[in-house]
């Protein structure tokens, strides 16, 4: 189901009760066999509740699956539909004001690269530069200062960058000429307009004189090899456990003692 809290907190109980209501209505109208296809992608910080991944539906899977059509009680529905709504990117505050305004001319051309100069002033004042390489590269070498954020496929570049990101900041994007390319036709859509550029393989190329930094990577092998704490809690030597999803997300298995 859709999440009913980005339009206006305050309308989220009512929204909430129109779209079980609305929802209701349409399947009731419509053939079961008809087919369903996502607006963008089943699954996505726009929806709440379960979701299928699946690429398709058909009204007769959702009268069996969707809960909105299952939970007769439309009290219980809204609460927990609106007990389930997540955290969402903080960009998407900024996407009702764009919308309403509509859209103004946008340049989706690659800017004059930014001299190797210039870029390390702006690492040493600390402002957003963007590495668009992928992680091990990044972790190998990268300029000092800069963050990562792989472009890769361009799947989640958007949302994390956006997510992260002071809106309004200034940002230099740092790599390839395709790569830089493709992330300012991506970030326009989020609103994000007009980014600088650095283009480059790798930061030798970027700016020669900038400082650079590189961190450690180690596989699970060395890992257990090299960091006796570590093999002692992930051998479940150790009562430990460490965190890393939201409490939104559905609980994985850990170790315990015996």
């Amino acid at each position: 189901m859709g999440r009913t809290d980005l339009v206006d907190p305050a309308l989220t109980t009512e929204l909430t009760h129109a779209q079980y209501v609305s929802v209701r209505r349409l399947t009731s109208e419509a053939n079961e066999q008809a087919e369903l296809y996502p607006t963008h992608g089943f699954g996505s910080f726009c929806s709440s509740g379960p979701a299928t991944g699946a690429n398709s539906s058909t009204i007769e899977e959702q009268l069996q699956a969707n809960h909105a059509l299952t939970d007769e009680d439309e009290d219980h529905f809204v609460r927990e539909l609106i007990a389930n709504l997540s955290a969402y990117p903080t960009y998407y505050a900024h996407m009702g004001p764009a919308n309403e305004n509509g859209p103004g001319p946008v340049d989706l051309s690659v800017p004059e690269p930014l001299s190797g100069v210039e870029l390390t002033q702006r690492l040493r004042d600390g402002e957003w530069v963007v590495d668009l390489r992928d992680r091990v590269a990044f972790s190998k070498e990268h300029l000092d200062g800069a963050v990562s954020f792989e472009y890769g496929d361009g799947s989640s570049f958007t949302t994390f960058l956006g997510w992260v990101i002071p809106w309004g900041e200034r940002i230099t994007l740092a790599g390839t000429h395709d790569d830089v390319e493709s992330a300012i036709r991506d970030l326009s859509r989020i609103g994000i307009d007009s980014p600088d550029a650095a283009l480059g393989a790798g930061p030798r190329d970027i700016a020669p004189s900038a400082d650079v930094a590189a961190y450690p990577r180690v596989d699970w092998a060395g890992l257990l090899a090299e960091r006796p704490k570590v093999k002692r809690f992930l051998m479940c030597g150790a009562p430990m456990s460490l965190p890393v999803r939201t409490s939104r997300e559905p609980p994985i298995s850990r170790c315990t003692k015996s």
